[in-house]
């Protein structure tokens, strides 16, 4: 911490959080919009309630039981795996230093999407 501190400075490091969280409630905003995935743990909770976490999951079950390692296995982006209620669940952590909110999104966006209409045999 005390690197980045010196490194980027307190503005810095302020700009560098915001877009991180920014990222973080875009990546919620398509979730809880989509058809095939559930934003948890409430979909209607509120965006500004998001910070870097990101907690999902697909609505089809098939898929939900291998999503984590579906979307591991684009090598485009990594989550982890956890549990929701009893059922499998991905958590997703915007955690670098170099986010770009509209590119990383797009990247986001097309993994799950791509995911999400692919075979879903478990």
């Amino acid at each position: 911490m005390y690197a980045v501190l010196r490194s980027e400075g307190r503005d810095g490091m302020a700009t560098m959080l915001t877009r991180m969280v920014l990222l973080a409630r875009e990546i919620a905003r398509f979730i809880r919009d989509s058809a095939d995935y559930e934003w948890l743990p409430d979909g209607k909770a509120s965006l500004e309630q998001t910070h870097i976490i990101v907690l999902f999951r697909a609505k089809d079950s098939k898929l939900n039981e291998v999503l984590t390692d579906r979307i591991n296995e684009t090598r485009r982006m990594y989550v982890g795996g956890t549990s929701w209620e009893g059922r499998k669940a991905v958590r997703l952590a915007v955690g670098n230093w170099r986010v770009d909110v509209e590119k990383d999104l797009a990247v986001v966006k097309e993994v799950l999407l791509a995911v999400a209409s692919g075979p879903r045999e478990a």
